[in-house]
């Protein structure tokens, strides 16, 4: 084989595996990488929902010139699909879907391991899954990811109270920002907000953005979020019946229903960086530190707050160490008007202890709300005290200025530099191809001149 050819092969083989290597760094980079909204989403069953209970939900009039793609999805095709139907979405909503089955539906689809392993697993491989489930009075979950129960007053048409708690971008009380929700405009029998469902047990992994006061004289969470694993879990259980299916806006009851919708796709995920400052348990165990010396008391407080972030004085708390070298150890204690409550003991042993408060909630004040935490003794540190050492005092030197560290270089793996890159090295293949095929031409023109060429014949002899 001609040396050039070869030398061209070893070439191409090179630059296509340094290719390979830095279009692999690209795809990590986007993988790793924030989403910044939905895009692909499933409406399951649809935007009318299953129960089909008055309204739907827009899939049309976004404003600042977003879209997002649609695809109505049947839960049973979920269930019981042979492939995962829910690969190429990044977003499912589940819309007044009968959940654990009733009137509306037999079948009760998270009990069956198909659906709920799909839905568990797509969110948290990095989905996101809203749930809009108003005027929906027996759906269970008790044995959903996070598991809740609800106050559901189902279909009275009647008057209610919803605000915002946590301001952030799934709705804020601001009317300068770009999320503002104009929650005050639902106070009114036109929003029918009496008959919205609203949480009655708290998951600590549950934190709040909306609360509401139903029809039942109830107050709680109706508009909440959760991280699981990678993806976010949103649940909406604010009334449907105004949403009219195009209307996106905060100048009536309809468009506000549609811009809280709106702000639920354009919330980012994977993760969401949303605050989480209002948890919906109510309850919050922490340490000033997670480590103590043998032998020393240690201190964790209990913050008890109500749906709304204020503090809750006059809850009995509970505290148990559940495993570790003082599992067994147990205190209570009642909150003060910080809604603060405190526990202390000491350890002989080094090790981990796991403790647990526990308390009555104080919102709906029957259900059970708990928090944990760690705390790890360590063996306290012996100090030797030597003899008397005589110091010799050196003659003092001039301090040499420090030389700065220099400032590291950015990565060469991140944003468009990985694509410059990527075309540097295809033009310096070309470049490399072209010069060697001009050299092989020209060795070629040689070696004919070479062959072709004949002596002059010998002179005759003398």
């Amino acid at each position: 084989m001609n040396k050039n050819i070869k030398n061209l092969i070893t070439i191409l083989i090179i630059s296509l595996f340094a290719f390979s290597i830095v279009s692999e760094a690209v795809v990590s980079n986007a993988s790793a990488a924030q989403i910044p909204k939905s895009s692909n989403v499933a409406l399951v069953p649809g935007p009318s929902g299953q129960a089909a209970n008055g309204g739907s939900l827009p899939t049309s009039g976004w404003p600042n010139g977003d879209a997002f793609t649609f695809t109505n999805l049947s839960p049973d095709t979920i269930m019981t699909a042979a492939t995962d139907p829910l690969t190429g979405f990044d977003t499912v909503v589940f819309v007044q879907l009968y959940i654990s089955g009733d009137a509306g539906s037999s079948t009760n689809y998270w009990a069956d391991s198909t659906f709920s392993s799909r839905i568990s697993h797509f969110v948290s491989n990095g989905g996101k899954l809203i749930i809009y489930d108003s005027e929906i009075t027996t759906n269970d979950y008790t044995n959903f990811i996070y598991p809740f129960n609800s106050s559901n007053p189902g279909q009275t048409g009647s008057e209610g109270q919803t605000w915002i708690v946590e301001s952030d971008t799934l709705g804020s009380n601001s009317t300068t920002s770009s999320n503002y929700v104009n929650a005050p405009a639902l106070c009114n029998s036109v929003a029918e907000t009496g008959d919205s469902n609203v949480m009655t047990s708290f998951n600590q992994n549950w934190h709040v953005h909306m609360v509401c006061t139903n029809v039942d004289g109830v107050t709680g969470p109706v508009h909440t979020y959760a991280e699981f694993g990678k993806g976010l879990i949103i649940f909406n259980g604010e009334d449907m019946d105004e949403m009219s299916g195009t209307e996106v806006s905060n100048t009536d009851v309809n468009g506000i229903y549609g811009m809280i919708f709106y702000l639920e796709l354009k919330q980012s995920f994977n993760p969401s960086s949303l605050p989480g400052t209002v948890g919906v348990s109510g309850i919050a165990l922490t340490t000033a530190t997670t480590t103590e010396t043998v032998g020393n008391s240690h201190i964790v407080t209990v913050h008890m707050t109500d749906v709304v972030g204020s503090p809750v004085a006059g809850v009995t708390v509970s505290f148990k160490i559940d495993s570790g070298p003082n599992q067994g150890h147990t205190g209570t204690a009642v909150t003060n008007a910080n809604g603060e409550a405190t526990f202390s003991w000491q350890s002989t042993t080094a090790g981990t202890d796991a403790v647990t408060a526990t308390a009555i909630s104080p919102t709906d004040h029957t259900s059970t709300v708990t928090s944990s935490t760690n705390v790890t003794w360590v063996a306290s540190q012996v100090t030797v005290t030597a003899a008397p050492v005589v110091t010799v005092t050196p003659t003092p030197t001039a301090t040499p200025t420090p030389i700065p560290s220099p400032t590291p270089a950015p990565s060469i793996f991140s944003g468009s530099m990985l694509w410059i890159i990527i075309i540097i090295i295809i033009i310096l293949v070309v470049i490399i191809i072209i010069v060697l095929l001009t050299r092989g031409r020209k060795s070629t023109n040689q070696t004919t001149v070479n062959v072709n060429y004949q002596a002059p014949p010998p002179p005759p002899p003398q």
